[in-house]
C-alpha cells in the first residue's frame, strides 16, 4: 500500500504496465469481500446493488481527484493530510490526518478481528478465545512487518489467492443451482441507513492507488484506466459476493457472522463437517494475513509521517510498536465497552474505520476543489482528472450521505455508540494537542518559516520553468 519511493533512497518498484497498477489496487481492497458487508445484504439484494454502484461512483471521483493532487507541481508528499494542508490550512490537515489514522488503525483492527473469528469458528473454539487470538495475530504480523514492506511479487501472489477464494465461493453458489434465486427487486428501506456506510467497506483502500502516480512511467495513459479497472473489478466482486451469499445463506445467518461470512456460506454449500470447508477457512485466513501485513506496514508509515509533520521536535518514537498498541487498544477497549461481545466489536470497529475514512475523503475532495479553483491556469503543467470538479462534487455529496447515515446508525443502534464516542474523543484530543503545539513558542529565529506549510503551494514559476 506504500507505492512511492521515500526520501531515504529506499528502492520501490516502478509501475510500468496497466496490470501492475490493477493488481496492486485490487490487492489493497479485495479483503473487503471476506467480511464486514453482511448489513448490506440485510438492506435487500436490489438495494445492495444500488449501494455498491453508488459507492463505486464515489471512489472513482475520489481516486481521480487524489491522483491529480499527487502530481501537481511542488507536491510535498503523498499522505492524505499533505494534500489538504496547502489548500485548506493546517487545522483541516490535522482533521484529515486524524480521520486517516482512524481509518488505518481500525481497518487493520477489523482485519485482525476477522482472522480471529475465522480461526475460532473453523476450529470450534469458544468465543472468548478470539480476544486472545487478537494479541497473537498483532504480535505475529508486527514481527513480519518489522522486516519491511512486502515485495510486489508477494502482493501479486496474495491477490491471486484472494481472487481464487472468491472464485471458488461464486462457483459454489452456482453449483448449488441457487445462484440468482433471490429476487433482485427486494428492498428493505428501513435497513438502508445502517447498510449505506458498510457498502464502503468493499472499496476502502482504492484511494491508495493514485499515490502510485509519481512512480508510474506513463500516468496520463495508465492511471485513469487502472483506477476505472480497479473500481469496476471491486464493484463486480461486491455484486457477486452479495448475490452468492444471499443465494447460499439467509439474512439472519449472515448477520450473526459479519466477521466471517464466507465460512458460513461454505458450510451451507459444502456441509459443516466437510474438510474442504475448513480448508477454505484457512485459505481465507491466509489471504487476510497477507493483506494485514500491508495494512500494518502502511499504518506504521502513516504514524511516522504524522509525527514528522506535526510534531517534528518530539522524541523519536517506535511507529510499528505504536501502531500495534493502537490496534490492540481499539479492540480491547471496545470489547470492554460492549461486554466482550466480539460480533459487536467487529461491527463497531468497522464503524470507526468508515467514519475516519469519510472525514479524510471529504477533506481531500474539498482540497482538490480548492486547488482547481485557485490554480485553473496551470492546465498544461500536470495531469488532470478526467472527471474534473464535477466528479469531485458528486463524490463529496455521496460522502456526506454516508457520513449522515453513520451518525443516524450510531443514534439508533447502541452497539455503535462506544465507537462514536471514541471517535469524537480522538478528534477532540488530536485537535487539542495540535492547538497546544501551535501556541508553543518556536525555537527558530524566523517565525515565518511555517507560512510555507500553511499557505497554498506557491505555484510561482521559476525562471527555468518559463521556457
Amino acid at each position: 500500500m506504500v507505492f512511492v519511493a521515500g526520501e531515504d533512497g529506499t528502492q520501490h518498484h516502478r509501475f510500468t504496465s496497466l496490470f501492475d497498477l490493477w493488481i496492486t489496487g485490487v490487492g489493497a481492497v479485495i479483503a473487503g469481500d471476506f467480511f464486514g458487508w453482511t448489513l448490506v445484504v440485510e438492506s435487500g439484494l436490489g438495494m445492495g446493488f444500488v449501494l455498491v454502484g453508488s459507492v463505486g461512483v464515489l471512489y472513482a471521483g475520489l481516486a481521480m481527484s487524489i491522483a491529480e493532487l499527487a502530481v501537481v507541481p511542488n507536491a510535498k508528499g503523498v499522505a492524505a493530510h499533505q494534500f489538504v494542508v496547502p489548500y485548506l490550512g493546517q487545522t483541516a490537515g490535522v482533521v484529515c490526518a486524524i480521520g486517516e489514522t482512524l481509518k488505518c488503525v481500525c481497518s487493520t483492527a477489523a482485519a485482525v478481528a476477522s482472522i480471529a473469528a475465522y480461526l475460532a469458528e473453523s476450529l470450534a473454539l469458544p468465543e472468548w478465545t478470539q480476544e486472545v487470538i487478537w494479541a497473537f495475530v498483532v504480535v505475529g504480523i508486527g514481527v513480519v512487518a518489522a522486516r519491511g514492506e512486502v515485495s510486489h511479487g508477494f502482493q501479486v501472489t496474495a491477490t491471486a489467492l484472494s481472487l481464487l477464494i472468491l472464485g471458488i465461493f461464486y462457483a459454489s453458489a452456482a453449483a448449488t443451482g441457487s445462484l440468482g434465486a433471490p429476487k433482485l427487486n427486494t428492498f428493505s428501506h428501513h435497513k438502508v441507513t445502517e447498510a449505506v456506510p458498510f457498502a464502503l467497506w468493499f472499496y476502502v483502500g482504492v484511494e491508495g492507488l493514485p499515490l502510485a502516480a509519481p512512480e508510474t512511467s506513463a500516468p496520463t495513459a495508465l492511471l485513469p484506466r487502472a483506477i476505472v479497472g480497479v473500481v469496476v473489478t471491486v464493484g463486480l466482486a461486491a455484486v457477486l459476493t452479495l448475490l452468492a451469499s444471499s443465494s447460499l445463506a439467509n439474512q439472519q445467518t449472515l448477520l450473526r457472522v459479519n466477521s466471517h461470512p464466507l465460512l458460513a456460506t461454505f458450510r451451507k454449500a459444502w456441509g459443516e463437517h466437510n474438510p474442504a470447508t475448513a480448508t477454505m477457512a484457512f485459505l481465507v485466513v491466509a489471504g487476510l494475513v497477507a493483506s494485514l501485513n500491508a495494512f500494518l506496514f502502511y499504518t506504521k508509515e502513516l504514524l511516522s509521517q504524522l509525527a514528522a509533520d506535526f510534531f517534528p521536535n518530539a522524541r523519536a518514537t517506535r511507529p510499528l510498536t505504536t501502531a500495534a498498541a493502537a490496534i490492540l487498544a481499539a479492540l480491547y477497549l471496545l470489547a470492554f465497552a460492549l461486554d466482550n461481545d466480539v460480533a459487536d466489536v467487529s461491527d463497531a470497529i468497522l464503524w470507526i474505520a468508515i467514519c475516519g475514512a469519510t472525514v479524510a475523503y471529504a477533506a481531500q475532495l474539498v482540497a482538490f476543489l480548492a486547488m482547481r479553483h485557485q490554480h485553473r491556469y496551470l492546465d498544461m503543467f500536470h495531469w488532470r482528472s478526467p472527471f474534473g470538479a464535477t466528479g469531485a462534487v458528486v463524490a463529496v455529496l455521496l460522502d456526506l450521505v454516508v457520513f449522515l447515515c453513520l451518525v443516524l446508525s450510531a443514534v439508533e443502534r447502541p452497539k455503535y455508540q462506544p465507537g462514536a464516542i471514541a471517535s469524537l474523543l480522538f478528534f477532540a484530543i488530536g485537535l487539542a494537542l495540535f492547538a497546544r503545539r501551535s501556541q508553543a513558542p518556536s525555537n527558530d529565529d524566523d517565525d515565518d518559516d511555517d507560512d510555507d506549510v500553511v499557505s497554498p503551494f506557491p505555484f510561482q514559476l521559476e525562471e527555468e520553468d518559463k521556457y
